[in-house]
């Protein structure tokens, strides 16, 4: 694993994406599971996809996962105008 400011809340991410994973796996509600990050700019999320991507790279059942680009920023330019920014 790469050093990354953040490296713990990464792997808190890892360990819920497997949770996810292991409930939809036992109780066979989904075919997939679909990750969506989000980040004030969007530069942490795709940092989270590309870390999640290597480390569940080995998982049986596909795991889509996906970041919002340009964050938290983008989207109150691009989709809601009301939604708060920090």
């Amino acid at each position: 694993m790469s050093e990354f400011h953040g490296t713990s809340q990464l792997l808190e991410m890892q360990r819920a994406v497997l949770e996810i994973y292991s409930v939809a796996a036992v109780t066979n509600a989904v075919s997939f599971v679909l990750v969506v990050t989000l980040c004030r700019r969007g530069n942490d999320s795709q940092r989270a996809v590309r870390f999640l991507e290597t480390e569940l790279k080995d998982l049986p059942a596909p795991i889509t996962l996906q970041d919002v680009a340009g964050g938290l920023y983008a989207w109150a330019r691009s989709v809601d105008s009301t939604f708060p920014v920090y």
